[in-house]
């Protein structure tokens, strides 16, 4: 074992470098609404096309002394520790998925569907929700520096990730990392698990996975209504409120932003929904029921995505009009939406407070020196997500030994 994972985490440091060498061509031009497939890559100086082996990521960098080949014009040491931090992540990325196996929780689904074939149920689980995780670490690496330079989080991010953050999360099975177990040994009141089980006359609660989806659709629903309520009211503190009023087009995308949302999450639950009803799973062998784990990831998925948008939500309405200035970034409101489906409800409430307590840490003091500029909060909530998940592992008893036991258990 030791020898496949020095070679995986190897192979994910290769494939970091190269993810943070396109990872520089996206910070440079998404926020300037440039192509990132055209021009190709070429020296600003001189406009000179790069060779493919002037690409090579670090090696590139390294070979060429950090200047043009052409004009000798320096390239910026920020494309080498870039693509040397992303390579880094990565390997730590796979690592972590290799040594705890909360994070590959998800996919006990997938090694019951490849049970037949031993290799396939070992090593799938991993390949999956490690590739998975490795794209949400670059994506949040990316939206961490734009954030940070510009102020701003694209669309082509944040509503990038709503569209596939559902069945991603699923995948990787990072949501289950704050879930009761099937088998109730939590026994978390508040926890969607329970809508998986139905009342049995001789056999009392039984787990029935198609319970969930009245509920669920239930709790869409309110949900995605209420959202659509509010938007009125955040019209009025954003267009009277606040200092800097939004204009037209400002409402108009807040519109557009809160319907795209609205019916990704509203199609990816019908699909989960009928995907319950009519997919054929294997048979169910005790806990190890195929089915339950589907729905179960599904709840978490969706209700997470839905606890990601209310909360920075809240706060920006209610913030805003409290305070008179813009509370939260609209972009943040869209990114969580996303981050939400990777941690469930319960996680993407500590990765919320998470991110407040690393912006407060670092917000004080930043304000104290006089850094003289806002402080975007994106960043702040990829931390928050990232300790959610790589932490859940170890945090999560911790939590509930000492602040959720003694308030729900007599």
């Amino acid at each position: 074992m030791s020898g496949a994972f020095l070679a995986l985490v190897l192979v994910a440091a290769a494939c970091g470098a190269c993810a943070g060498s396109f990872l520089g061509v996206v910070v440079q031009r998404l926020p300037r609404a440039r192509s990132l497939l055209a021009p190709p890559s070429h020296c600003d100086s001189c406009g000179t096309a790069l060779a493919w082996y002037d690409n090579l990521p670090i090696l590139g960098w390294l070979l060429l002394r950090g200047r043009c080949r052409y004009c000798r014009f320096p390239i910026p040491a920020s494309c080498l520790w870039l693509e040397l931090a992303v390579a880094a992540l990565s390997a730590g990325v796979v690592a972590a998925v290799l040594l705890l196996p909360e994070l590959r929780a998800g996919w006990l689904l997938v090694a019951l569907l490849g049970s037949g074939h031993p290799v396939l149920a070992a090593w799938l689980p991993l390949l999956v929700a490690g590739s998975v995780l490795l794209l949400l670490a670059w994506l949040l690496v990316a939206v961490v520096i734009i954030d940070y330079r510009h102020l701003i989080i694209p669309d082509e991010l944040s509503k990038g990730l709503q569209a596939l953050a559902v069945p991603l999360a699923m995948l990787a099975g990072s949501n289950l990392i704050w879930a009761e177990r099937l088998d109730g040994a939590l026994a978390v009141p508040w926890d969607p698990v329970h809508w998986l089980r139905a009342a049995d006359v001789l056999r009392g609660l039984q787990l029935a996975p198609t319970a969930a989806i009245a509920p669920l659709l239930l709790a869409v629903a309110l949900g995605l209504a209420a959202l659509a309520a509010s938007l009125p009211l955040a019209r009025y503190v954003y267009g009277h409120c606040v200092q800097e009023r939004w204009d037209e087009r400002d409402h108009r995308a807040l519109v557009r932003g809160a319907w795209w949302f609205g019916g990704c999450l509203a199609a990816w639950t019908l699909l989960g929904c009928a995907a319950l009803l009519w997919l054929p799973f294997p048979p169910a062998r005790g806990l190890w029921d195929a089915q339950a784990l589907f729905a179960q990831a599904l709840l978490q998925a969706v209700l997470g995505a839905l606890t990601g948008w209310w909360l920075p939500w809240l706060v920006a309405v209610l913030g805003s009009a409290a305070f008179r200035r813009n509370a939260m970034g609209y972009g943040d409101v869209k990114l969580f939406a996303a981050l939400g489906a990777f941690l469930g409800p319960l996680g993407t409430l500590v990765a919320f407070l998470a991110a407040i307590l690393v912006g407060t840490l670092v917000g004080i003091p930043a304000r104290l020196l006089g850094a003289g500029r806002e402080l975007p909060f994106g960043p702040a909530l990829a931390y928050g997500t990232a300790l959610a998940i790589a932490a859940g592992p170890w945090l999560w008893p911790w939590l509930w030994a000492r602040c959720v036991a003694p308030w729900v258990l007599p």
